[in-house]
């Protein structure tokens, strides 16, 4: 469930670049979601780091919703320690394909196909 709120605007109570703003339309971003049976079945042998590098990856996934290009990983992976570069080589390997420079994730390219679908 979600709350919209609503309100209006007075235009002697705000300035002209307030109201606008206020009006402005920000594009709604589609929602996903997300299965914990299948997360705690599909992670229960992942380190806690793993498990959060792992939802850090699919939330970079969905709000972006697209692949994770190989130079982002990079970026990403730039101020973590050994042991952490370790721990998302492993996660990108096993849940994640490389196809032309871009790791894909099958579940996540369903998930978004079917969102956009129902959406357009």
């Amino acid at each position: 469930m979600f709350y919209v709120l609503r309100f209006s605007v007075e235009k002697e109570r705000y300035p002209s670049r307030i109201r606008f703003l206020l009006k402005r339309k920000v594009p709604r971003k589609r929602t996903h979601q997300f299965h914990i049976g299948d997360w705690l079945s599909g992670t229960s042998l992942l380190t806690k780091v793993e498990k959060a590098i792992y939802l850090e990856l699919l939330i970079r996934y969905y709000s972006e919703e697209r692949p994770i290009m190989q130079v982002e990983c990079k970026r990403i992976a730039n101020g973590y320690a050994p042991d952490e570069l370790d721990a998302l080589n492993y996660v990108l390997s096993t849940f994640f394909t490389l196809n032309n420079g871009c790791y894909h994730h099958k579940r996540c390219d369903k998930e978004i196909a079917h969102a956009t679908e129902k959406s357009d």
